[in-house]
């Protein structure tokens, strides 16, 4: 039994035009939505697992850099008197060192985000 109103044909009291449009916004919604989730939460994922690959370089660079400032510092060669280079590669190999942790914090700080947001997307 239809039933003509307007553009719209009802059957057995459902609007065509509402039940597909129902049935298009609640499961693809929230499948896109599940979808979604899943995906930041892998994305999260590939993202801490690359910076810790980083954070692991860094604090290699971190302990090269160390022994640079020591050999500097302590250097087995004969130093000239009058050279300023003794001072030099010390405050290079200081600066050097320095740059290292900054990344190092900022590689810490990136995975601290990342986790924190990925907590969230699982909550």
């Amino acid at each position: 039994m239809s039933e003509v109103t307007g553009n719209t044909v009802i059957e057995n009291g459902k609007s065509f035009i509402r039940e597909t449009i129902l049935r298009m916004k609640g499961d693809t919604d929230e499948a896109m939505a599940e979808s979604n989730q899943r995906k930041a939460i892998a994305i999260c994922a590939q993202e801490i697992a690359a910076l810790q690959a980083t954070k692991f370089q860094i604090e290699e660079e971190i302990l090269e850099a160390k022994e640079k400032v020591a050999i500097a510092k302590y250097p087995i060669e004969a130093l000239k008197a009058t050279s300023k280079d003794y001072l030099i590669n010390i405050r290079n190999a200081k600066k050097a060192l320095e740059a290292c942790e900054e990344n190092m914090d900022n590689v810490e700080y990136s995975i601290e985000e990342v986790q924190s947001l990925m907590v969230e997307l699982k909550a």
